[in-house]
């Protein structure tokens, strides 16, 4: 019997210990009981979800909810708006300066798919106020309907 610092080895009972040349499991991966990894995976899941947290969530999603994330009392639908496909934080930043530019607060804006999109405002009257003075706006050359948020224009 070898005693490479395992106290298993020490004691004599060491049955997965490459030193001693048994055991190493049955399964896949050969350490541990059941040849599983055991602390190895373990740790891996561990790093995983770690490098998840610094990127900020899961998988390829944004961070953030979006416009969902903002109460639809203080929300706007826009339709009219250029059809670019993929998110676009500068075509996004060009609408919350337009939607702001009558003197409210637009706090957040976002062009979705299909030329619609939304803006968020400080308050509800301020939402209202808006769809008062930006329908009809021209917006990088088209016209924009601005209208409350509905269950069908969300």
């Amino acid at each position: 019997m070898m005693n490479n610092g395992c106290k298993w080895c020490a004691m004599g009972q060491c049955w997965g210990c490459k030193s001693t040349g048994k055991g190493g499991g049955k399964g896949k991966g050969g350490g541990g009981w059941g040849g599983g990894g055991g602390v190895q995976n373990f740790q891996m899941k561990q790093m995983m979800q770690m490098m998840q947290m610094m990127q900020g969530g899961k998988g390829k999603g944004r961070s953030g909810g979006g416009l969902k994330s903002f109460d639809g009392k203080l929300r706007v639908w826009i339709g009219g708006l250029p059809q670019k496909g993929e998110p676009d934080d500068a075509l996004n930043k060009q609408l919350k300066e337009h939607m702001g530019s009558s003197g409210l607060k637009c706090t957040y804006a976002q062009v979705g798919k299909n030329g619609m999109g939304g803006a968020v405002f400080g308050s509800e009257a301020e939402a209202e106020q808006a769809i008062a003075t930006m329908n009809g706006t021209i917006f990088e050359g088209a016209i924009i309907q601005v209208d409350k948020l509905t269950k069908g224009n969300k």
